[in-house]
């Protein structure tokens, strides 16, 4: 289930019913415009795990990752890019949203008291209506019936966790041994703006990201208190194992030896030990985080700014915080 553009998405679909013999279907953004394919569809489904297993067969012995886990060395896979559900806004969609609505509040008066509105039935929710759910308005803070689009966004994590759940099992059939990663461009509850609109947008509560055994956080830097205590919580709901990665920012051109040096290595290798179960980095955009692949060979122009020099101090300090981690896990598993 990549997340693609209409383009994209297009021709994977002819890949589908070329290799699969499955007619994907498309769902809609608010606004009527092409989205992504209706993730719980059964040709969706189908297709997803059949491409699955012919990948977990095909990088077997390759270049599959695989974990030590409870004892067994056992693959794993990520059913999607991202956590993400991009729709939800068709007809199709939104009669099961007016279902998913009906079970939750039981009575249309319920729901008017949460939301804050006059329906007179559940089959006058309609998701495309713009001033009911404002998302636009809801990401900056200033929409009228915020529960309304709330809750159309938790319909949407529930369905994507629910959809890929039914996937795994496909593959699981399978392949029994294999593990499922989920992967989330930010911290659960960031506060960064840029996470809001991708929790809200895309569909992305922690709720969608259920069905996996492993959840991989594309953090936005050391984890705030508060984003520590929600990691927490949803460990303790799910016993999911989570691990954290860290995009290596400009800022990480700290010369060794330095005190910046040492406290950037205990700050973030400390944090994912205390906290996760994973430690890593990640490149937001090859063409921007070229600092730890730097090559001289790039062009002039291209606007990353970094020098052979910059780049060995970025490694460096990555390689630091890589010792430094793993000395923190061997001390925990040490302890009585």
């Amino acid at each position: 289930m990549p997340r693609v553009g209409p383009t994209s998405a297009r021709a994977t679909a002819r890949l589908a019913k070329q290799w699969f013999g499955v007619e994907i279907p498309f769902g809609l953004s608010q606004d009527g415009s092409p989205a992504a394919p209706l993730i719980y569809d059964d040709a969706v489904l189908s297709a997803g795990s059949q491409y699955t297993i012919r990948y977990l067969e095909r990088y077997s012995n390759a270049a599959l990752v695989q974990v030590r886990w409870k004892g067994a060395v056992r693959p794993v896979v990520n059913l999607s890019v991202e956590s993400a559900w991009i729709g939800g806004f068709d007809a199709r969609s939104a009669k099961l949203f007016r279902k998913w609505l009906a079970i939750k509040y039981g009575d249309i008066g319920k729901l008017n008291g949460h939301w804050g509105t006059a329906l007179k039935s559940f089959e006058a929710v309609e998701p495309r209506d713009v001033k009911l759910f404002d998302y636009s308005g809801h990401v900056a803070g200033q929409a009228r019936h915020p529960a309304a689009v709330e809750d159309h966004v938790a319909f949407r994590a529930e369905t994507t966790s629910k959809s890929l759940a039914r996937m795994a099992a496909l593959v699981r059939a399978r392949r029994p041994d294999v593990l499922f990663l989920a992967e989330v461009p930010y911290q659960y509850d960031a506060e960064h703006p840029h996470a809001k609109d991708y929790r809200i947008v895309y569909g992305a509560n922690p709720e969608s990201c259920d069905y996996a055994d492993i959840v991989l956080f594309r953090c936005t830097g050391p984890l705030a208190a508060s984003e520590a205590q929600s990691l927490e919580r949803h460990r303790r709901r799910t016993g999911q194992r989570f691990v954290l990665t860290y995009r290596t920012y400009s800022d990480w051109d700290v010369r060794p030896g330095t005190d910046a040096f040492q406290q950037s290595v205990r700050l973030y290798a400390d944090q994912a030990a205390a906290l996760g179960d994973g430690f890593g980095f990640y490149s937001f955009n090859e063409m921007v985080d070229t600092h730890l692949a730097y090559s001289p060979a790039m062009s002039a122009q291209q606007p990353s700014g970094w020098s052979p020099e910059r780049a060995e101090r970025a490694i460096g300090l990555a390689g630091a915080m890589v010792r430094r981690y793993l000395q923190q896990v061997a001390a925990r598993s040490d302890r009585p």
